[in-house]
């Protein structure tokens, strides 16, 4: 290969190979290395991995993040989704930061993810790239200085126009009876910068922490309620940095925001309910996936319900996500990873993953470069 090719060609040829081949090709010569690692490159190599991801042609990845009983630790593993019955692991990942049993998930963007101690006298936030096997902390936000107790919710996403990722923080005040305190205070970290910011805005929403994240069409998407305890799905702007939201059907308005979940496949945005009181009794393992024409109140239907009531492993205790075909990942009673095929009505085992039921989540993998450059935090 000419080396005295001119950057902006040499950088179309390298962006079609591999990533494990990006990293190697950095030890050919400083100049390919300053090219590689290259604010223009990454964004060239991101937007390039996006393209190929959307490829029907293509197998697509998966990143597994749960608590295994059997070895007693959180597993972090990339699968392959090939489209077959099971999925095929490709290479089980260490957490570069060793002490991290109280980071949790908070969200993932474009091969990226978020990851939040919840540990009141840390909040610690790290945003980790497993493709690269980089972690970096990001600074410490501020502690609020008064004699309330205060409630977190965290959320991760990207700003295309501007070409940044950002964390967010709501902060609500704990008031009589524990009653969370709307509004919350806003703040936003941008990857790159020193400090958190405060932002202005109305969010008249309570998001507990523990509600399901999509980030979609720009916008991080949770699960949250208004002050007149009805649920809604809210948003997050994070080009514009303000709060919007979307209206789910009526009938799901009043219902236990825990039995609701957002999620998005491709193109396509959901709403998942879990009714564990389908017909009077309790039937675990009922699951209804809503999709809509985005930000259309009145398109919501009702795609499909999982039914699976055969008394044995098969029933369903959450669903996490889709794979690449539309089968849909799961966790059974067992505490087994299963994959459901809504077409066939057919539950299928993937490998004997098992695990702590909550500590699942099943993450769209994509390889990229971001963090390649960062200097500061921990790298593996």
């Amino acid at each position: 290969m000419n080396y005295d090719l001119p950057n902006d060609v040499l950088a179309e040829i390298l962006v079609q190979f591999p990533l494990k081949s990006l990293l190697r090709f950095r030890l050919v010569s400083r100049s390919w290395n300053s090219l590689i690692t290259s604010q223009s490159f990454i964004a060239l190599h991101l937007s390039h991995s996006m393209d190929a991801a959307g490829g029907t042609d293509k197998d697509s990845s998966i990143f597994l993040r749960y608590y295994s009983h059997s070895r007693g630790r959180l597993i972090n593993t990339v699968y392959r989704d090939d489209g077959g019955e099971s999925l095929t692991e490709d290479q089980e990942l260490e957490f570069p930061i060793k002490n991290y049993d109280n980071y949790n998930y908070v969200g993932a963007c474009n091969g990226l993810i978020c990851l939040a101690d919840y540990d009141i006298n840390h909040l610690r936030v790290v945003l980790w790239n497993p493709s690269i096997r980089t972690c970096i902390c990001v600074p410490i936000p501020r502690l609020i200085d008064t004699d309330n107790v205060h409630i977190y919710t965290f959320g991760f996403g990207f700003d295309r126009h501007n070409e940044q990722y950002k964390v967010l923080r709501m902060i609500y005040a704990v008031g009589q009876n524990y009653r969370r305190l709307v509004q919350p205070e806003v703040e936003v970290y941008v990857l790159g910068t020193d400090r958190w910011r405060s932002i202005d805005c109305h969010a008249p929403y309570v998001v507990p922490e523990s509600s399901s994240q999509a980030f979609f069409r720009g916008g991080i998407h949770w699960l949250g309620c208004r002050e007149d305890h009805s649920t809604v799905i809210v948003v997050f702007d994070v080009q514009e940095e303000v709060f919007r939201d979307i209206e789910i059907p009526d009938n799901l308005r009043q219902r236990n925001i825990n039995r609701l979940s957002v999620s998005s496949h491709g193109d396509s945005f959901y709403l998942m309910e879990c009714d564990p009181w389908r017909g009077g009794r309790c039937l675990v393992g009922v699951f209804d996936i809503w999709v809509m024409e985005y930000g259309v109140k009145d398109s919501w239907t009702k795609q499909f319900s999982i039914d699976v009531r055969d008394h044995g492993k098969g029933l369903l205790k959450r669903v996490l996500g889709f794979r690449k075909d539309g089968k849909i990942l799961a966790v059974n009673r067992e505490e087994e990873l299963v994959s459901y095929d809504p077409k066939s009505q057919r539950v299928n085992q993937q490998q004997g993953i098992c695990g702590l039921v909550k500590s699942f989540e099943a993450i769209p993998h994509l390889e990229c470069l971001v963090l390649l450059n960062e200097k500061d935090g921990f790298d593996g």
